[in-house]
């Protein structure tokens, strides 16, 4: 079985500094870069996450009342931004 490590170090400029590592033998070390996320994806993302952890309070709350039926569901707005805006990333 194979361990693989990634570190992650914010640098100055918007992004992320990453080296990849793997004790399998099969290399060292990989080193790249990751840019920080766009603004519109990162605020779709930051909405959505909000929404999933207001869910998960009403989960808990659920969770001593023993209803019969429970409906868990997100913003079906909310997912789509997110979609659209790693769409847009991807190209």
């Amino acid at each position: 079985m194979s361990i693989v490590k990634i570190k992650l170090l914010e640098t100055e400029a918007s992004g992320f500094h990453v080296t990849l590592t793997a004790n399998d033998g099969k290399f060292d070390s990989i080193d790249g870069f990751l840019p920080a996320l766009p603004p519109e994806l990162e605020s779709s993302l930051s909405n959505w996450q909000l929404a999933y952890h207001q869910l998960e309070k009403v989960r808990k709350i659920s969770t001593r009342i023993s209803p019969k039926k429970t409906i868990s569901f997100s913003s079906s707005e909310q997912r789509k931004l997110v979609i659209t805006q790693i769409n847009k990333i991807n190209g």
